[in-house]
């Protein structure tokens, strides 16, 4: 994993009390987030500044790592959604639960990692490199994608996934639907849909090969 050089180190409490005075959240929201979270700490800070080796990015020009201590281990994603659309920064959140620690970011988005046992979840940073291949580099192990041929962005990657998962989950309907079907006009016309999806998800594999 990465691993932070002290001279991020900047452990600044993000108390919620001020983010619900700074951000106009429903009381619903509020609760959301009080229920879920215990503290939070602005415990890193990597840019240029922080990390001389490393260059500013077009896109990343910095980003935050913020240790949060969670009330309980299922949180809701849209609580980390919240504050990630609400604090006009990017931020690695680094969740806490008993011993176990997972990551998790949003960009587009909610990603996160796998739980993992305390003092795995350390973070080593790529010295000498631009701060956007950096940000790249950190999507892709939190989640866990492989570098593909083409060279395709962890957010693509994870677009192309959630659409050939759309397209399978309509092949198993049309299947089933297909089998279950009596009146043969009908039946016949099912089977020429499935035919369909199966063309359209081999043309799909193909491309992303």
């Amino acid at each position: 994993m990465w691993r932070w050089p002290d001279t991020t180190r900047i452990n600044q409490p993000l108390p919620k009390k001020a983010l619900f005075a700074k951000f106009d959240w429903s009381s619903a929201q509020r609760a959301a987030v009080d229920s879920s979270i215990s503290r939070m700490v602005l415990t890193r800070l990597i840019s240029p500044a922080t990390v001389p080796a490393l260059a500013e990015g077009t896109e990343v020009k910095s980003f935050y790592v913020v240790e949060v201590q969670l009330k309980q281990k299922s949180y809701a994603p849209e609580v980390l959604t919240l504050l990630a659309k609400a604090i006009p920064q990017r931020m690695l959140f680094e969740l806490h639960y008993a011993d176990e620690v997972q990551w998790a970011t949003y960009q587009e988005r909610l990603i996160a990692s796998a739980w993992m046992p305390m003092g795995q979840q350390e973070l080593r940073l790529l010295q000498g490199t631009q701060l956007d291949t950096l940000w790249e580099h950190l999507l892709r192990d939190i989640s866990g994608l492989q570098q593909q041929a083409d060279g395709c962005s962890v957010l693509e990657q994870l677009k192309r996934n959630e659409a050939r998962d759309k397209l399978l989950r309509k092949v198993a309907l049309t299947e089933k639907r297909c089998r279950m079907e009596k009146q043969p006009r009908r039946k016949a016309e099912l089977f020429k849909q499935l035919t369909e999806l199966k063309r359209q998800l081999e043309s799909f594999d193909k491309s992303i090969t």
